[in-house]
């Protein structure tokens, strides 16, 4: 009940201060899960138990995926010594570009947070900006990532090449040390390279 208190005044503040540009739809449905809490209980439940829980904790990706209602999303904060991801199990409305547009939010929370926990690292004395941190789906990017471009091809084409290229080297000094070697074993010596004459 604390969860669902705490995202139903997330929800709330951040609209009251004109800073939650999500989609309708994703707001709708974010109210509508937080007002019925019971009737929402176990997709609250999974979505807690399928998210990341701390640090660099990426929750449960297949999981969260395997039900219609949830939609895995992955939060990075960059520019510090160590990148900083948590995975995010949500409904399945709201898409990575709903959370990024709650970022102008997202930035008072955190330099809010980092200003109150007074670390004396460097690192953390710099204010959070936009482009520090990013929602994004992982589900794209994988697909996008796995998807081969012609760059890609020309790169295979070029390592082909040379691996076929010290291969067929390989082989013809190998056949020259054996030819090599059996005219030792049998007393030929070599016949010294001709000289062409023009």
């Amino acid at each position: 009940m604390m969860y669902a208190m705490t995202i139903k005044n997330y929800i709330e503040d951040a609209a009251s201060k004109g800073k939650l540009y999500a989609s309708d739809t994703c707001i709708n449905r974010l109210q509508t899960i937080v007002n019925q809490f019971e009737e929402n209980s176990m997709l609250i439940a999974r979505m807690v138990y399928n998210s990341g829980k701390d640090v660099n904790d990426l929750g449960r990706y297949f999981s969260c995926r395997d039900t219609d209602d949830t939609r895995y999303i992955v939060f990075s904060l960059n520019g510090l010594p160590v990148g900083i991801y948590l995975g995010i199990c949500g409904p399945v409305e709201c898409t990575d570009a709903d959370y990024n547009s709650m970022k102008p939010y997202l930035l008072d929370v955190g330099n809010t947070v980092l200003k109150a926990l007074d670390i004396k690292q460097a690192y953390f004395q710099q204010n959070l900006t936009m482009d520090r941190f990013n929602f994004f789906d992982s589900q794209k990017e994988n697909n996008y990532v796995h998807t081969l471009k012609p760059g890609h091809y020309i790169t295979i084409l070029i390592f082909s090449i040379l691996i076929i290229s010290l291969i067929a080297a390989t082989v013809y000094e190998i056949i020259q040390r054996s030819k090599q070697a059996a005219m030792e074993r049998l007393g030929i010596e070599e016949e010294p390279p001709r000289r062409k004459t023009i």
